[in-house]
């Protein structure tokens, strides 16, 4: 659990590791296209997607309660408003947001929902 609201009985959860091991890769994770990021994340099961824009900020703040980041760029399911080819995405480094196409390779951590 990365947040809890006030009341106590619902929150945010994220996966422990970086999505890829659905694709066959290592549980390190690996960059991949926004599309089979969607995938990897559901393939977790009911619940399971990408993180918003505001949640996977959320995710940046309490990397250090997560664990496992990589300083690298994250997808989140947030598109662009005047760009449907791009997704904002969130850098772990500095904590930037920025847009990213599609078509790019970016690390993904999928949550849920409690």
């Amino acid at each position: 659990m990365f947040y809890v609201e006030n009341s106590g009985s619902h929150g945010l959860e994220a996966k422990a590791t970086d999505e890829g091991i659905v694709f066959g890769w290592t549980s390190t994770g690996a960059n991949i296209s926004w599309n089979e990021a969607i995938s990897a994340a559901k393939a977790y099961g009911p619940g399971w997607r990408l993180p918003t824009k505001d949640e996977l900020n959320m995710l940046y703040q309490q990397q250090a309660v997560v664990g496992g980041f990589t300083n690298v760029y994250y997808w989140s399911s947030s598109i662009m408003d005047d760009d449907s080819s791009s997704v904002l995405s969130q850098g772990f480094g500095r904590g930037n947001q920025e847009a990213a196409s599609k078509n790019n390779s970016l690390r993904v951590r999928a949550v849920r929902d409690f």
